[in-house]
């Protein structure tokens, strides 16, 4: 829970978005820069996601996480 909202955000599942693996250990896996909801365990992997559907969803968590930030000040 953001303390300094009260607000829960989702649990970041611990697996490749797009082709389902699990995090293993010492294995560094790529968050997406943007909203840093998912994770991924390449660069190939990452890009097929946000060319396929992560692109739309991205920008709407990123605008929401910014919505909130704003509403703080």
């Amino acid at each position: 829970m953001d303390t300094h909202t009260n607000k829960t955000f989702p649990k970041i599942e611990r697996r490749c978005r797009s082709c389902n693996k699990e995090e293993v250990k010492n294995q560094r896996m790529y968050r997406c820069s943007g909203c840093r909801l998912v994770l991924y365990c390449n660069k190939e992997c990452q890009t097929k996601d946000w060319n396929e559907k992560h692109l739309v969803e991205c920008l709407k968590h990123a605008n929401q996480i910014l919505r909130d930030k704003q509403s703080i000040k």
